[in-house]
């Protein structure tokens, strides 16, 4: 039982049934299973309870080794809260990723349960960058504000703007509001483009939804506000009361590319966030110490993994980014460029004439 824990610890308990019938070729009841699990995992990583009188010892520990991390930890006599980290070198590193943080949490699966708040960044080369995360009790609007508090506070000294992508996900919407009151948020489309496929009864058929929900994309994605604005009058008309509720509190300037008064770099989804979440999906089932453990860990060998990688690097630009440099460069290049100013070019393609301010 305990190998099986070790190499998997999501492990199910009807699994562990299914594989006492395959391995032993006996039945066991659920209940046995679901005891034997708790059992093997209390012998590998020791009482859960235990674990969180760890805390200071490891926060300390974690101080002392990591030199320039931000670590707090809340509890109220004697009794644990919340929990924030943010290692030095992701304090560090962040100051050379696009000033864009990917917010979103996600279910810790241990005894105590609880939620997992990340915040991440895209590297250079498109990769995920952890940032900063909490352990807390629920996703609530009070435990997002007491987590972006302390993101503002590492954030202090990072004059850029920036930008926040979320899901609108409890409390977040508020959060961001009041504690970064300028910096532009943005919603994730796809979360966005479920929640109005959802208000449509399946009484509508399949095509009539998947009609409406294009027609709002198309809207999102339209790159003036010409388009915009043409595109969403025949969202307006075609998409009935459940579409006209749908953007009563929705401004457009935290969905639309048009209307975004800020720098979004091709950012229209929050998935990034959810690759983190995939990324620690073995540790959260862990009791709480070596939950934090397995994060640092991981986080240290993605660090190290990307070191290695970026040595063999001999592109001007990341890998990625040249190859889509190039991809670009080759379909212009039958484009024809004439300039008016300094700052300003028409460019003639086969379809259509545009207007390129460089310095816009």
């Amino acid at each position: 039982m305990a190998d099986k824990v070790r190499s998997d610890p999501l492990i199910k308990p009807k699994d562990i049934v299914k594989h006492f019938k395959h391995d032993y070729g006996f039945d066991i009841p659920y209940h046995m299973a679901y005891r034997g699990k708790e059992a093997a995992n209390k012998m590998l990583h020791g009482s859960e309870a235990f674990g969180y009188s760890l805390l200071p010892w490891y926060i300390d520990t974690l101080k002392r080794t990591n030199p320039g991390s931000y670590c707090i930890l809340d509890s109220l006599d004697n009794r644990f809260r919340r929990l924030f980290i943010s290692y030095g070198a992701c304090i560090n590193g962040f100051k050379y990723c696009r000033p864009m943080l990917f917010l979103d949490g996600t279910f810790i699966k241990n005894k105590y349960k609880g939620m997992l708040l990340g915040a991440c960044a895209k590297t250079g080369n498109k990769d995920v960058f952890p940032f900063a995360f909490a352990i807390v009790d629920a996703e609530s609007k009070e435990n997002w504000r007491w987590f972006l508090e302390h993101l503002a506070i590492i954030l202090a000294s990072d004059y850029r703007t920036i930008v926040f992508m979320t899901d609108r996900g409890a409390g977040l919407l508020d959060g961001v509001k009041e504690v970064f009151p300028n910096a532009p948020h943005s919603y994730c489309i796809k979360h966005l483009k479920d929640n109005l496929n959802g208000r449509y009864p399946s009484s509508y058929g399949s095509t009539f939804k998947e009609h409406i929900v294009r027609l709002f994309t198309q809207a999102a994605y339209a790159r003036t506000l010409d388009i915009f604005n043409e595109k969403l009058e025949e969202f307006r008309k075609q998409s009935r009361g459940q579409g006209q509720s749908f953007l009563a509190n929705l401004p457009p300037e935290n969905y639309a590319i048009a209307c975004f008064p800020a720098k979004r770099y091709g950012e229209m989804s929050n998935s990034l966030a959810e690759s983190f979440n995939n990324m620690v999906k073995d540790e959260r089932c862990m009791p709480l110490p070596q939950l934090l453990e397995g994060i640092r860990v991981r986080v240290m060998e993605i660090f190290c993994e990307r070191k290695v990688q970026s040595s063999t690097w001999r592109s001007v630009l990341c890998p990625k980014l040249e190859k889509k440099l190039s991809k670009r460069i080759e379909t212009g290049r039958n484009w024809r460029v004439s300039q008016s100013t300094n700052d300003i070019f028409e460019v003639c393609t086969e379809d259509s004439n545009v207007m390129v301010n460089l310095f816009k």
